[in-house]
């Protein structure tokens, strides 16, 4: 679903992808402290996150590996196959490791143990890349 409207200037669009609606909100809350991020949708699932991604075009995208009717790295692959160049996080709470061959496509990964701090430098990082590589075209 998408929550809000871009804003004008130079904000870091993000779209959550996570099958946990209570982590999916707080990642929010904790995402959209930061006045450089808008997060402009949550998808629920892998085939919601392709659908919003290609409709939404967003510059970040935070990927659950795992939720229902299409895991993450399917998901990946699909957003990848697009043409969209938005870079993907993988999040995951697993202790089974995705190779770099199974998260091909994916800027980064990373477990969701990590404190709220060590995700936000790694979202920056991936954000910073995002800038860096230019943003997809709208």
């Amino acid at each position: 679903m998408p929550v809000s409207s871009p804003p004008l200037g130079s904000a870091i669009r993000v779209l959550l992808a996570d099958d946990h609606r209570l982590f999916a909100e707080s990642l929010m809350r904790v995402l959209s402290e930061d006045e450089r991020v808008d997060v402009v949708g949550i998808a629920e699932n892998g085939e919601q996150a392709v659908d919003l991604a290609l409709e939404l075009q967003p510059d970040v995208i935070l990927m659950d590996l795992m939720m229902p009717v299409m895991d993450g790295l399917e998901a990946t692959r699909r957003i990848r196959g697009s043409g969209l160049h938005s870079q993907i996080l993988l999040l995951t709470g697993t202790e089974t490791p995705v190779g770099p061959d199974d998260a091909t496509g994916a800027t980064a990964f990373l477990r969701k143990e990590r404190s709220v701090e060590e995700l936000r430098q790694v979202f920056l990082q991936v954000a910073s890349l995002a800038a860096l590589l230019g943003a997809p075209a709208r």
